[in-house]
C-alpha cells in the first residue's frame, strides 16, 4: 500500500472510520453494540460530522463478531436512497447478497456493515463478481414483487430480512443513516406506519438502529404521538475524551511509522473544538506534510501548518460541535 492510500485509510476524511482507526468514540461504540445486543431499538441523533455514522457501523461491526452471525442491513438514505421502492430494493439486495455464500465468502464478516453502507452510496464492494451481482439481482426479484406497492415492497423486504435471520437462528440489525429523510418522501406516512409496527412487534428477530444529523427533526419523529413513537433508546454522542483522542492519535501515527510531539497533539485537540472529523483532517495534513518534508516527527510547527491547511478543508465546518 502506498503511502497516499495507507494515509487515506489511517486517518480517512469523509467517509466513517472504522473501529481500529476511530479516535475517541470506542466508549460509544461498545454502548450502542451492548444496547443492540440487549434488543433495544435506538436513535442516535447529534449534528453533522459529529462521528455518528463511525460509531453505528462500528457497532455493527462489534455485533459482526457474534454467534451465530447476525444478518446486518445498513442503509445510507443521504445519497442514493429517496423513495420506499428503493429503500425496498437495496435492503432486498442485502438480503440476497447475505444469502449467497461466494459473495460473503468474498469479504471478511467483519467490515460487513461498512461495506453495505458504501453500497448504498455507489461504491462497489470487493469481492462481488458479475456473476453474484447477476444472482443477487434474481434474489431481488423473487423478494420484493414489482406488482406491489411501494410500502408493500418495503414490507416484503423486511420478511426477507426476519426470514434469513430465522434461517441461520440469529438475529438482524437494521441500520437507516440519515433517518431524518424518511419524514420528507411523498409516502412517508404509510412507510412510517410500516417501521412502527415493526418496531413495536413482539418476538421480533430485527432489532432497528436510526441514525440522523438534524437532532430537533428526529426528536419529533420518534417522539410520543410522531410518526415512528415507539420506546427504545435515544443517544447522543458522549463528549469527545481527550486521553483516549491523544492514545488514538499517537497509535494512528505511529501505524504511519511517524511521531507527533505532545504540544503537536494539543494544537490539534484544541483546534478540533470537540469534532472527530476535524481530528482526523488535520492528521490527514500533518500525515502528508511529514512525508513531503522527509520528518518522522509531527512537531508544533508542522500541526500547526496542517491545521491552518486544514481549516481550508470543506469538511472542516461542516456540522456544529459534538459536545
Amino acid at each position: 500500500m502506498d503511502a497516499t492510500n495507507a494515509r487515506a485509510e489511517v486517518f480517512p476524511v469523509g467517509p466513517p472510520v472504522t473501529p481500529e482507526h476511530q479516535v475517541g468514540r470506542l466508549g460509544d461504540i461498545e454502548r450502542v453494540a451492548e444496547a443492540l445486543r440487549g434488543g433495544d431499538h435506538i436513535v442516535l441523533s447529534d449534528v453533522r460530522r459529529a462521528g455518528k455514522s463511525t460509531v453505528a457501523l462500528g457497532a455493527l461491526d462489534l455485533l459482526g463478531d457474534d454467534e451465530p452471525t447476525p444478518v446486518i442491513i445498513a442503509l445510507d438514505l443521504h445519497e442514493r436512497i429517496s423513495s420506499s421502492q428503493q429503500l425496498a430494493t437495496e435492503i432486498a439486495r442485502q438480503v440476497a447478497l447475505q444469502r449467497s455464500r461466494t459473495a460473503v465468502a468474498g469479504f471478511r464478516i467483519r467490515r460487513l456493515a461498512f461495506r453495505l453502507w458504501d453500497r448504498t452510496r455507489d461504491i462497489s464492494i470487493p469481492g462481488v463478481t458479475d456473476q453474484e451481482d447477476a444472482l443477487i439481482a434474481k434474489g431481488i426479484v423473487e423478494l420484493i414483487s414489482p406488482d406491489r406497492d411501494d410500502v408493500g415492497n418495503v414490507a416484503a423486504a423486511l420478511q426477507g430480512v426476519e426470514r434469513l435471520a430465522a434461517d441461520r437462528a440469529t438475529h438482524a440489525f437494521v441500520f437507516i443513516d440519515e433517518a431524518q429523510e424518511l419524514a420528507g418522501w411523498p409516502d412517508a406516512i404509510p412507510l412510517q406506519s410500516e417501521l412502527k409496527t415493526r418496531l413495536r412487534t413482539v418476538g421480533r428477530r430485527t432489532t432497528f438502529l436510526f441514525a440522523g444529523s438534524h437532532p430537533s427533526m428526529m426528536a419529533r419523529m420518534f417522539a410520543q404521538g410522531g410518526l415512528l413513537e415507539y420506546d427504545g433508546q435515544h443517544l447522543k454522542l458522549s463528549p469527545l475524551l481527550e486521553d483516549l483522542a491523544r492514545d488514538d492519535l499517537r497509535r494512528s501515527f505511529r501505524e504511519l511509522e511517524l511521531d507527533v510531539a505532545s504540544r503537536a497533539l494539543d494544537n490539534f485537540l484544541i483546534a478540533a473544538e470537540g469534532r472527530p472529523v476535524r481530528l482526523m483532517i488535520a492528521a490527514n495534513k500533518a500525515s502528508r506534510l511529514a512525508v513531503e518534508t522527509g520528518q518522522t516527527l509531527i512537531d508544533a510547527a508542522l500541526a500547526a501548518q496542517a491545521i491552518a491547511e486544514a481549516r481550508d478543508d470543506r469538511f472542516w465546518n461542516q456540522g456544529g460541535p459534538s459536545r
